[in-house]
């Protein structure tokens, strides 16, 4: 008896699930404004000649030639980049935080691209209403 007790309980407890999903899935789509991700230009100025592959990743080897330039110019441009203020250009600390910085060039390309087909896509729906 007791079996059959819990067998009825899972049996509800399933057929109570079933319109849960069922509401889920005739939710409308949201469409959202693309986002344009900023771009620090001084920074990524300073950053690009050191990046060699082109990849917007400072790699270990394109590190050592800007700890070399550092040491060569504590003051200059570089100094920016030295987020601990030891005066060294850290290996995982600082290169973290000049990767972020050169990595949201392509991601601001990305969301400029994006913007522009939705914009399309807003100008094509626009003419098509206006042609009915």
């Amino acid at each position: 008896m007791k079996t059959s007790h819990l067998l009825i309980a899972l049996l509800t407890l399933g057929c109570l699930a079933l319109p849960a999903t069922a509401a889920d899935k005739k939710k409308p789509k949201v469409k959202r404004p693309p986002v344009i991700t900023p771009v620090d230009e001084a920074a990524v100025a300073v950053l690009k000649p050191y990046d060699k592959n082109g990849d917007f990743q400072i790699d270990r080897t394109e590190l050592t030639a800007m700890q070399d330039a550092y040491k060569a110019a504590p003051t200059g441009p570089l100094k920016a980049f030295d987020l601990g203020s030891d005066g060294t250009l850290d290996d995982q600390f600082d290169r973290a935080g000049m990767n972020v910085k050169l990595g949201a060039v392509p991601m601001a390309e990305a969301d400029k691209k994006r913007a522009e087909k939705a914009k399309q896509k807003e100008e094509k729906a626009a003419a098509k209403a206006a042609a009915k």
